[in-house]
């Protein structure tokens, strides 16, 4: 877990407020100090919370902050590819500001943004 919150704070910042994911991490350290094995541990994680569901819950709420939030402050038509939102190019726009504080508003937490030309 130390691992994962060096290498990925923003990220994690997310999951430790999903209670789904406060409830793993209790579940985990329980049993870890009964002794169960850690096979045991999984099939009762996959079990209780179903963690194949997480990367989709993820996409989701992302994809409702961009289409519900960042989307509509943008004044000029645009594309979002993954995570990317494209723009046309020479247009003044903001949407760098309106990504960073769609994610602090939402979800506390600041991310970085970057623009690229692309021609």
């Amino acid at each position: 877990m130390h691992y994962f919150l060096k290498k990925f704070p923003a990220v994690f910042c997310v999951l430790w407020r999903m209670r789904h994911f406060t409830g793993i991490c209790q579940d985990f350290n329980k049993m870890s100090k009964e002794g169960k094995k850690y096979s045991d541990i999984k099939k009762h994680i996959d079990k209780k919370y179903n963690p194949a569901e997480f990367p989709k819950d993820m996409q989701r709420r992302e994809a409702t902050m961009f289409y519900d939030t960042i989307i509509p402050q943008i004044d000029q038509p645009c594309v979002t590819i993954h995570d990317s939102v494209i723009v046309q190019s020479g247009k003044k726009c903001n949407v760098p500001e309106i990504i960073k504080q769609a994610f602090l508003e939402k979800f506390q937490i600041k991310v970085r943004v970057s623009c690229e030309n692309w021609y």
